[in-house]
């Protein structure tokens, strides 16, 4: 109570008491926005995501880095994110003008694409596959990667090459209002839709550029947005650069990190066992060192101490490794992974614990979050490439678009890797009943474990002859086998 409860409730304590009910209804609505001692007062709750990335900058990217190349759960972590996203195959889905697949134009696509790949990076160091990883990793641990399209190149049978930029090349510090810029990405001022990028000519943090002259690295260059593929993380809307999925694990892997450090330092000196001879009151030594007046003692294997009377030996006792290291480091590492949305079996390597319906649901929850980053990153960073691809290759003549469907040009499915198997026997048999069922299709079963319908069933075609199934033709070359005479190896 107040000191005005207090006043009206010396002459009317009903009222008084009516005002403190009221009172404690209206603040029982919110609990979550009370603040006391024990829960501090959100400020800056208000704050619009350009504004939370401008304290960030790029601090948590620096933090994402160093644990990347310090900690070996950060290093493992990404590695299986990006795994997740960079095992992604490309299927064309061009369609004929009748609503068919284009099997011929998709074949064709799908080899040009191929053979593509092996000039695909700009700087000519990195295979399709290296580049791929390279930029799931950069968007995972770094927020935001950015795609270069260069398109053009001559002496190339489609002349359309790639190049990737981390986020340091995109400028931070470059802000201002007119024209709109917001750390190094200019914008329309009415729909922030991005006009164009400004990079700096070589990577900031570059110490082995040799620089003449007035600073070349604080140079920068105009990209226009139609030439770049922004591939961010972002956590708010309107939010114009990305952050780390690390973000919000940093502070626990960190700590973590020192944690297993404390304690593997720790079991170090425990491992150096000591021992202290404890002695009773009045004790007096019988025999002693006639120079130093010492009792010399040296630690071996197999020690015999020469005790007097009044003389016990005591050891200190080693507590390490702690009892409790494991527990705790499981507990850090669940909520690691539920952070980051992956699996804590992958993250910490452990698959001894829980039944096969544990694991399953497991696989199932990650089998979702997997799914939202691989779309996302399909999205920012495959159809870009893909669309830019076709269209290279129709100039330069490498395929033809004669009596396709216009609207289904740049049609593609991606398909992720295959989900790994629990038990092989159970999943295939729940394959085989959803087919049977009408559920799915075998095309479907085959793209959802990471094949290519048309090249499992020309491969069929090849190993079976028409009518035939493979175990038979395997039977009746084995057959054949056996029955045909073999060479005699013996000498005359």
């Amino acid at each position: 109570m107040n000191v005005l409860d207090r006043l009206i409730g010396s002459f009317s304590p009903r009222r008084a008491v009516r005002r403190v009910q009221a009172r404690l209804e209206l603040e029982r609505l919110y609990d979550a926005a009370k603040s006391s001692h024990q829960h501090r007062p959100i400020t800056d709750g208000r704050r619009a995501g350009d504004s939370v990335m401008e304290h960030a900058r790029d601090k948590i990217t620096w933090w994402a880095r160093h644990l990347d190349e310090n900690h070996d759960l950060v290093t493992g972590l990404l590695t299986v994110l990006t795994n997740t996203v960079a095992r992604t195959t490309v299927e064309p889905m061009v369609r004929l003008r009748g609503g068919s697949l284009a099997d011929v134009m998709n074949d064709r696509l799908a080899d040009a694409f191929l053979r593509w790949q092996d000039s695909a990076d700009w700087t000519g160091t990195l295979g399709w596959s290296d580049l791929v990883h390279l930029a799931a990793r950069s968007w995972f641990r770094d927020g935001e990667v950015f795609v270069n399209h260069i398109e053009g190149a001559p002496g190339m049978g489609v002349p359309y090459q790639v190049e990737l930029l981390e986020s340091d090349f995109c400028a931070w510090d470059k802000t201002q209002k007119n024209p709109l810029i917001i750390h190094g990405v200019e914008k329309m001022s009415a729909s922030g839709k991005p006009v164009a990028y400004h990079f700096y000519v070589s990577h900031p943090g570059n110490n082995m550029t040799l620089i003449s002259g007035t600073g070349v690295l604080v140079e920068t260059t105009r990209v226009p947005a139609e030439n770049v593929s922004h591939c961010k993380i972002v956590r708010r809307l309107h939010q114009t650069r990305g952050v780390s999925i690390l973000h919000p694990v940093v502070h626990r892997l960190d700590d973590l990190n020192e944690y297993e450090s404390s304690e593997r330092i720790a079991a170090r000196v425990n491992a150096s066992l000591c021992a202290a001879i404890t002695r009773q009151p009045g004790f007096q030594a019988v025999s002693v060192n006639a120079t130093s007046g010492e009792r010399p003692f040296e630690m071996a294997a197999g020690q015999i101490f020469d005790l007097q009377p009044g003389e016990n030996v005591e050891t200190i006792g080693a507590n390490r490794p702690n009892s409790e290291l494991m527990n705790f480091r499981k507990a850090m590492l669940r909520a690691i992974a539920s952070g980051t949305q992956t699996r804590y079996s992958l993250l910490a390597k452990d698959y001894t614990d829980g039944s096969y319906s544990s694991q399953r649901q497991e696989l199932v929850e990650s089998v979702l979050s997997d799914g939202m980053y691989r779309d996302s990153f399909c999205t920012q960073f495959y159809k870009p490439i893909w669309k830019r691809f076709v269209r290279n290759a129709l100039l330069s003549g490498q395929v033809s678009d004669v009596g396709i469907n216009p609207e289904s040009l740049f049609d593609v499915k991606f398909t992720s890797a295959s989900v790994p198997y629990i038990d092989i026997q159970k999943e295939v048999a729940a394959d085989q009943m959803s087919v049977m069922a009408g559920f799915k299709s075998r095309k479907q079963v085959i793209r959802e474990r990471g094949g290519n319908p048309r090249e499992v069933d020309r491969e069929r075609e090849q190993d079976t002859q028409p009518g035939e199934s493979t175990l038979q033709a395997v039977n009746d070359g084995n057959d054949r086998e056996d029955s045909e005479p073999r060479a005699s190896t013996a000498r005359p």
